[in-house]
């Protein structure tokens, strides 16, 4: 079994109810087994070279670790497949929207892989306070390969003016069969 963190997030519709949903529906998975749950955040939409993507609502943004029998690009295709059942659109050019589930492999163990498809560690997840903080909340000792300790790429000047405010504990999320 591999250790894998996931970084979710949604901003249409019902947010925290489709990462609840996400979840369920991911604990259900025969190769997947949930681990545990930061607490959920809210943050402005990402656009641009960072900026605030003021045209959308905000988002809410968790992130899960969990245990896997799947390869890496197994588990995209399953996140991928959950996305849709719950109501996301895949559109070319349609980085940064609006979206009612949004499912990132952010690490996947220790390794860095770099496909067409998928790249890990996320490529992003280090300027990211609304990954990196809920991050550090379930592991803040975890090495990012590559990059570094999250618990201090979390305290990076360059992420703090990030807005990302504490909306739910993860205590009020309880995965289900």
């Amino acid at each position: 079994m591999t250790v894998a963190y996931l970084g979710v997030g949604a901003n249409l519709g019902h947010p925290v109810e489709q990462l609840q949903r996400a979840r369920t529906l991911l604990n259900r998975h025969f190769a997947i087994q949930f681990i545990q749950s930061s607490s959920i955040y809210s943050s402005f939409p990402v656009g641009g070279a960072g900026l605030c993507n003021t045209g959308q609502s905000m988002y809410v943004n968790a992130v899960w670790q969990i245990h896997t029998s799947l390869s890496a690009s197994r588990l995209l295709s399953v996140l991928n497949e959950l996305e849709l059942k719950l109501g996301r659109k895949r559109l070319r050019g349609s980085k940064n929207m609006a979206r009612p589930l949004d499912l990132d492999i952010l690490l996947y163990g220790k390794q860095r892989i770099n496909t067409k498809n998928l790249i890990v560690p996320h490529p992003r997840l280090h300027l990211r306070r609304f990954v990196l903080e809920p991050l550090a909340e379930i592991a803040s000792g975890l090495t990012v390969p590559g990059v570094g300790v999250v618990q201090y790429l979390a305290q990076q000047n360059l992420i703090l003016v990030q807005a990302v405010k504490l909306l739910h504990y993860s205590t009020s999320l309880t995965p289900s069969k």
